[in-house]
């Protein structure tokens, strides 16, 4: 990864009588211009309203191919950022000291098959610092190219199937639940599941676990290792499952409408729908994607369980010695003593609430 001065062949492209104004520029429309540019090497770079004290550009490079990206000029220490700066397989990221305290960061596509993913990334970044200080910029973009590592290792060309069914559960479990009776902010920052944290929402007093199960399938859920449903240090600990049936079409939801609705109801709370946004990003949805998300979701039954004393399990404390990395599938027929009604969990969440 350079991170020293290097030559490169540049074209910058500035406004004239015959262009639009850069206002007037969205990042597609400057990339667009770019590509029908009358150069075919090196790079070309349009520059993007910028505030003071840093420098912003689209551009396109034509070594290798023909790539788009960003390019961000701001006040940072190399050393600093260098330590931080994540590989991204699909991406090639470059840090250059161009002198004086400033470092040029760098985001190209790496590959064609990226470029709808890199679109939606371009436009994450860019509206991440949106009014952010000259002295954080770069930093701040790092963090975020950190958050989009986690996507490009999750799911780059859409979510399966198996995986949209355990997102659409979570989301539920969200908009229903969290954010009525939590408040948008508290129940994004307790949405974990994207974070492959051991429960999907935990803030300290209310644990849960959220399970997709087929409506064809026998009724048992995987328990992923030996302390996903070992007791934490909070009040409550539920385990909610969703049997869905999933069709090609017809009756339910789509998982788009479902994210629709979880992004509604968050609006107007700032902090929370930027990190509602990441926790997508994390677990590998991004609406470039959206028309491959094709099939429906029906809830066929919906069942909490609360997780406590003699609750069927496998904990650390019960593995004899030298063994671990335990996962096992528990029988939700044979679960009900603990199971609790509708009445119970809304009970549970006024009170954790109220």
């Amino acid at each position: 990864m350079p991170c020293s001065k290097t030559t490169m062949k540049v074209k910058q492209v500035n406004s004239g009588p015959d262009r639009p104004a850069l206002q007037d520029l969205g990042l597609n429309d400057a990339w667009r211009s770019l590509e029908s540019s009358h150069s075919s090497q090196g790079e070309v770079r349009r520059r993007l309203p910028s505030p003071p004290g840093q420098d912003r550009f689209a551009l396109v490079s034509f070594t290798s191919g023909r790539r788009r990206g960003l390019l961000f000029r701001a006040p940072a220490q190399l050393s600093e950022i260098q330590e931080i700066l994540p590989p991204v397989a699909g991406l090639d990221i470059s840090l250059i000291d161009a002198g004086g305290g400033i470092l040029e960061l760098r985001v190209l596509e790496s590959a064609a098959e990226v470029t709808s993913v890199f679109k939606a990334l371009a436009r994450d970044i860019t509206g991440s610092v949106d009014g952010l200080e000259a002295g954080k910029l770069i930093r701040s973009i790092v963090r975020r190219l950190a958050l989009w590592q986690g996507f490009f290792s999750v799911a780059h060309r859409g979510l399966s199937a198996q995986a949209q069914a355990g997102l659409v559960a979570e989301l539920l479990t969200l908009r229903d639940y969290f954010i009525p009776y939590a408040g948008a902010e508290r129940a994004a920052i307790s949405w974990f599941g994207p974070e492959r944290a051991l429960q999907d929402f935990c803030d300290g007093r209310l644990a849960v676990e959220v399970k997709s199960t087929s409506s064809t399938g026998s009724r048992h859920v995987t328990i992923a290792n030996e302390r996903q449903l070992d007791l934490v240090q909070t009040e409550t600990f539920l385990l909610a499952t969703y049997s869905l049936d999933i069709r090609g079409d017809g009756i339910g939801f789509k998982l788009p409408s479902l994210v629709a609705d979880v992004r509604a109801a968050m609006s107007g709370h700032e902090q929370a729908s930027l990190t509602l946004e990441a926790r997508l990003i994390r677990s590998g949805y991004i609406d470039e994607h959206s028309d491959q998300y094709t099939n429906t979701f029906e809830v066929r039954k919906k069942q909490w369980l609360e997780v406590r004393d003699d609750f069927p399990r496998i904990t650390e404390a019960d593995l004899p010695k030298g063994v671990n990395q335990v996962s096992y599938k528990i029988d939700l027929e044979s679960c009900g003593p603990w199971v609790l009604s509708a009445d119970d969990v809304l009970e549970v969440f006024g009170r954790t609430y109220a």
